[in-house]
């Protein structure tokens, strides 16, 4: 249905369809003026990783809000980390929550990580079965094949883990180690040291 330029409510209604995009985050602002034009200012989604799925990957934002997939080429769609051992599929549509606590603590290890990612040329960040407890731990796979068990993500540590500031730390001196060719032989950072 066409928007009528005289309607009063013009801008709330074209806040309202913005805002209802999938690659729309926020609208910020929509300003009219005679003749016929419209400025609408959007905050757009980013895409933090891609949840590997059967049949494919799955783009998220870092709440983990479900992005159009058919918008990622495959060279595009390499360029984030794939999240993997995920069991569940998406609860809903293009543009909302996946609506699973395992894709959340991957994006949020995988934003946590961010600078460190790059340097560490994380392509994959895998949840492995938790010895003895319930939860979940990550492996972090680099993109020269080194794979570093990180453990709960951030604000998931058990007892007797490290912090993830520590591991951090722990993950940035071992990428160096391994980036100046130096063996690199414990890539387990759950241990306390």
């Amino acid at each position: 249905m066409p928007l009528p330029l005289d309607a009063p409510d013009l801008e709330r209604r074209l806040a309202r369809a913005f805002d209802m995009h999938p690659w729309v985050s926020r609208v910020e602002g929509v300003e009219t003026s005679h003749p016929a034009a419209a400025i609408v200012r959007v905050v757009c989604r980013e895409p933090v990783a891609m949840v590997r799925v059967e049949g494919g990957l799955l783009a998220v934002d870092q709440e983990t809000i479900l992005l159009p997939s058919d918008d990622f080429t495959a060279e595009s769609a390499a360029k984030y980390p794939v999240v993997d051992g995920v069991s569940t599929s998406p609860r809903g549509p293009v543009g909302s929550p996946w609506g699973d606590p395992t894709v959340g603590e991957a994006v949020n290890l995988i934003t946590t990580l961010a600078p460190e990612a790059v340097t560490f040329g994380l392509i994959e960040c895998r949840r492995v079965p938790k010895e003895g407890t319930a939860g979940n731990w990550w492996e972090l796979v680099g993109s020269d094949e080194l794979v570093v068990l990180f453990g709960s993500a951030p604000g998931k540590a058990v007892s007797g883990e490290p912090s993830a500031a520590q591991k951090i730390v722990r993950l940035g001196k071992l990428v160096a180690r391994h980036a100046r060719g130096e063996s690199v032989d414990d890539t387990d950072l759950t241990k306390i040291r």
